[in-house]
């Protein structure tokens, strides 16, 4: 069994590994998407986006010796993505994301990651309490409370929009 958080309502979920990953088909737009908790490695293993997510996250120039003096802070930080395997702009924020973290050491268990559907649905998941209109959306937590989050794609850079959120 598998052990999730939903980090801003405090509520905990266990789900069976044959929920992680899910696997749909969204006839709207004529292909398989991922719907529910995944986890990154689904993500890299799911041949609707494989090719994107590495190539995103082994081109992607990290710039992680400006985050390097808030990992301490980070790690105490609960993140939330709510992401669209269909969605360009998931396609490419959130394999970069996951990099910052990988070279910062972040613990995947300090992430939850919840795919939607084009009408932000995902699955059993009720999302309505995040206030989820585009994705992907990164949600930081620290504690239930949300400190801030990242919509669609950075103002400045990853990097510099998460240090500007953990350092307040």
């Amino acid at each position: 069994m598998l052990s999730f958080n939903i980090f801003a309502q405090n509520d905990s979920i266990v789900i069976d590994s044959t929920s992680l990953n899910q696997i749909v088909f969204d006839s709207a737009a004529n292909q398989e998407i991922l719907v529910g908790f995944c986890n990154k490695e689904g993500l890299r293993n799911f041949p609707e986006i494989t090719e994107s997510f590495n190539k995103e996250y082994e081109n992607y120039e990290t710039y992680t010796e400006f985050l390097i003096q808030y990992r301490d802070s980070l790690l105490k930080f609960k993140i939330i993505i709510v992401m669209g395997t269909w969605c360009g702009d998931s396609r490419r924020e959130v394999p970069r994301f996951y990099k910052i973290m990988d070279e910062l050491n972040i613990p995947e268990d300090n992430i939850t990651l919840i795919c939607v559907d084009r009408s932000k649905k995902a699955g059993i998941i009720d999302l309505e309490d995040y206030y989820v209109e585009l994705v992907p959306t990164f949600i930081f937590m620290k504690g239930n409370v949300e400190l801030g989050r990242i919509i669609e794609a950075p103002s400045e850079t990853l990097e510099a929009d998460i240090g500007q959120i953990i350092s307040h």
